[in-house]
C-alpha cells in the first residue's frame, strides 16, 4: 500500500522509482524552497537538516485514502525532533482545471486522511480551537497548486500540494505568545514582499488559524 516515502533533496527527482511528473514537480520545489527570499525559511532549514520528506499522489489514487494515510503515518513513526523542524511534502496529480475545484479535493483529502486515523475527541472544524489530528498528532497542513496566479509563496508546479508540519515544529519555535507574533509578523512581511502584494485577512495567526490551510486566490 505504501506508495513511497522518500527523503526530500536533490536525490529525490533523480530517484527512477517515481513518475517523471513527481521529479519535476521535485526539481522545481528544490530550487526556490531554497532560495533565501522564499517566505517560510523554516522549509530550508528542514531540508538541510535532513528533516524534509515527500511522497506523491497519482490521480487515481484520490480514492485510495489508505496511500496517504500509510506514508504520513511512517513519517510521523520516524519522531523527529521539532528542532529539526520535520515536514512532510506531498505532490499530487488531480486531473481537475481550477483553484476552486482543487480546494475541494484538497478537504476531500484531509477529510478521507481524517477517516484513516485512530480516533481522538474532535473539535469541530468550525470551532477556532480545532487542529488537524492523525493518530493523535496535531498537524499544520498547507495546501499549494499550480492554479495560483497571485500568490506566488502558495504557486507549486503540481495540481495540488501538501505541506504537513507537526505543530510541535510551530510550538518548538515559538515557546511564548510573544513570540508566536514575532515570527507572524516576519513571515506576513516575506509573505507580502515574496508575493508582491499584501496578505488577506485570511492569514490571520500563520501557525494556529486553520484557515490558512488553503488560501483564497
Amino acid at each position: 500500500m505504501l506508495k513511497g516515502f522518500y527523503q526530500f533533496d536533490e536525490t529525490f527527482a533523480l530517484n527512477e522509482s517515481i513518475p517523471a511528473w513527481v521529479a519535476d514537480c521535485a526539481r522545481i520545489t528544490l530550487s526556490y524552497l531554497l532560495e533565501d527570499r522564499f517566505p517560510c525559511y523554516y522549509a530550508k532549514m528542514a531540508i538541510e537538516r535532513r528533516a524534509a520528506f515527500a511522497s506523491y499522489l497519482n490521480s487515481e489514487d484520490l480514492t485510495l485514502p489508505l496511500i496517504l494515510a500509510t506514508s504520513l503515518r511512517e513519517f510521523l513513526n520516524k519522531k523527529i525532533s521539532p528542532k529539526n523542524l520535520p515536514v512532510f511534502i506531498v505532490f499530487i496529480k488531480t486531473n481537475v482545471d481550477s483553484l476552486d475545484k482543487t480546494k475541494v479535493v484538497f478537504w476531500k483529502l484531509l477529510e478521507d486522511l481524517g477517516g484513516c486515523s485512530v480516533p481522538v475527541e474532535h473539535i469541530q472544524p468550525n470551532d477556532s480551537q480545532w487542529t488537524f489530528t492523525f493518530d493523535r498528532a496535531p498537524l499544520f497542513i498547507n495546501g499549494h497548486s499550480r492554479f495560483y496566479k497571485n500568490k506566488r509563496s502558495r504557486w507549486s508546479a503540481a495540481d495540488l500540494m501538501l505541506v504537513l508540519q507537526p505543530v510541535a515544529n510551530l510550538e518548538f519555535l515559538a515557546d511564548s505568545e510573544a513570540k508566536a507574533q514575532e515570527i507572524s509578523s516576519i513571515i506576513r512581511k516575506r509573505v507580502c514582499t515574496f508575493d508582491g502584494s499584501t496578505v488577506g485577512p485570511e492569514f490571520g495567526k500563520h501557525f494556529l488559524d486553520w484557515k490558512t490551510s488553503y488560501a483564497a486566490q
